[in-house]
């Protein structure tokens, strides 16, 4: 079966890097509605006394609208924890061509962002702001912790065989041209039309799959725990220092443990979880309809969290 996926290793990585939540805590989700059928990412809120922590998912390709919703909620607060693998002292110092190279680096997200007409997170977001704080490993931490990782029993276990049956149910699920278009880093023609449609709204169902991060490989101790815990304690300095209000800007992969974690150290959810469109498209073979944020089943991300008085 292992053998199989060989066969689709971009997909593998989108796989493995890609915001696929246990049903039971979701921060990313499939959304229909009228013909149309959106990708979203959650918005949820925790308070500690005086201190509020909200907690965004992200997502390294999206339309422009996700990302300029997303900026109105950051700027809301007085610190914001961002996600990227890399050197701090490029990203802390704002460094533009840095930022665009680190975010090149991958083929998926220049692939997605260039084929797909989609605006690429480093393009979207305005990581200049001072506020946004690198809460992330730097390359050279994240090699060291794969290395110690790769000591310990649990590295030599490999991928859990049920959790990769699944893997290939989902593949199987995917039609022939979606997965020639992920595994395709030469294409030189964007997706148009109904090719652009179809991609959209498969490559949708697939992500938000009720899915374990955990059991697809084991270094995601390290790709999810790890940088999660490193986050998290950043995120205590930040509040030792007096800020109130933080945002941790995250892949939606990342947030299901960090609730958790925040739960068991006395937070309390407050508010409703809210959700934003990372993309909207008509389903293949229907009429295009308004976007479900014109008509939503439950509501959508409009208003970022009050500050306290």
């Amino acid at each position: 079966m292992i053998h199989h996926l060989k066969r689709y290793p971009l997909l593998l990585l989108f796989l493995i890097t890609s915001p696929l939540q246990a049903e039971r805590k979701h921060f990313s989700r499939s959304f229909e509605d009228n013909g149309n059928i959106s990708y979203q990412n959650a918005v949820a809120s925790y308070r500690k006394g005086d201190v509020l922590v909200t907690l965004v998912g992200s997502t390294h390709v999206a339309e422009k609208a996700c990302y300029d919703q997303v900026q109105k909620i950051l700027e809301e607060h007085e610190a914001i924890l961002f996600e990227f693998l890399g050197n701090p002292a490029d990203l802390i110092e704002r460094n533009p061509k840095a930022m665009r190279q680190l975010e090149q680096s991958s083929g998926m997200r220049k692939h997605f962002s260039e084929m797909l007409e989609l605006t690429s997170q480093v393009e979207g977001i305005d990581y200049s702001d001072p506020r946004f704080i690198h809460a992330d490993f730097s390359s050279k931490q994240y090699q060291e912790a794969l290395a110690e990782f790769k000591k310990t029993p649990a590295a030599k276990k490999g991928p859990d065989p049920a959790r990769m049956a699944e893997v290939m149910k989902i593949v199987q699920q995917v039609s022939p041209e979606t997965l020639a278009f992920l595994n395709n880093r030469g294409r030189k023609q964007p997706l148009e039309g109904a090719k652009r449609k179809k991609f959209l709204a498969e490559i949708t169902r697939f992500l938000s799959h009720p899915h374990l991060i955990r059991g697809l490989k084991p270094e995601s101790a390290v790709i999810i725990g790890a940088r999660n815990k490193h986050c998290l304690e950043v995120l205590e300095k930040q509040i030792a220092k007096g800020r109130t209000q933080i945002a941790i800007y995250f892949g939606s992969a990342h947030l299901a443990e960090m609730e958790e974690s925040l739960l068991k150290n006395g937070y309390a959810p407050e508010g409703e979880r809210k959700w934003i469109n990372v993309w909207t498209v008509a389903q293949p073979d229907q009429p295009a309809q308004p976007k479900a944020e014109d008509k939503p089943k439950e509501p959508l991300e409009n208003t970022p969290p009050k500050k306290n008085n």
